[in-house]
């Protein structure tokens, strides 16, 4: 009799869940929480769509974030270089005036976003799992600044309902029963 249950429960997991990481947000879902990362994944194929389904994302998060920040830093530097040291009759400040503008504007500029991209994936891939009873929202907070970009697709696909309840709520006549309380 238990094996029959055992049999029962397995299949019944199998035909609920057995194409789940086919499902590309379950996927991603599943790569972000790092109780799972890697691990949650029968199939290298179905991790590697996952992970490259991440990293262009990452890449759009990052150019959109870059052109809405280009606008001020190009003010910062036109500024910068009409003025860019106080006007002294030294002439140190006017010989390494061009260096320093060089210098600021290269800060600027940063790593392609796809290396940024791959980088933040990699090190997010090689940290340890997180205990399986510890709290996936809890160490994002922890981490924000480590992977900043990881961590806003965290928030976004680590959200997912894990039960039907709301729906129920909203699809069916049982959801739109009140109950009243007789004091």
């Amino acid at each position: 009799m238990p094996r029959c249950k055992k049999n029962f429960v397995s299949g019944s997991i199998v035909v609920r869940f057995g194409n789940a990481e086919n499902n590309l947000i379950m996927g991603k879902a599943t790569f972000l929480d790092p109780r799972f990362k890697t691990k949650g994944f029968s199939s290298e194929d179905n991790l590697k769509k996952v992970t490259e389904k991440i990293q262009s994302e990452i890449v759009y998060l990052i150019k959109k974030a870059q052109s809405e920040g280009a606008e001020i830093k190009n003010d910062n530097i036109t500024s910068e270089t009409k003025n860019p040291l106080k006007e002294t009759d030294d002439t140190q400040d006017i010989i390494w005036q061009d260096f320093d503008i060089t210098i600021k504007s290269s800060n600027i500029t940063k790593n392609s976003p796809t290396a940024t991209a791959i980088a933040e994936i990699n090190m997010y891939s090689e940290e340890t799992n997180l205990n399986r009873k510890e709290n996936p929202i809890l160490w994002w907070s922890e981490r924000q600044k480590i992977y900043p970009w990881l961590s806003i697709l965290a928030k976004k696909y680590l959200s997912i309902v894990e039960t039907s309840v709301p729906c129920e709520r909203v699809f069916s006549k049982a959801g739109q029963m009140k109950l009243v309380h007789i004091p």
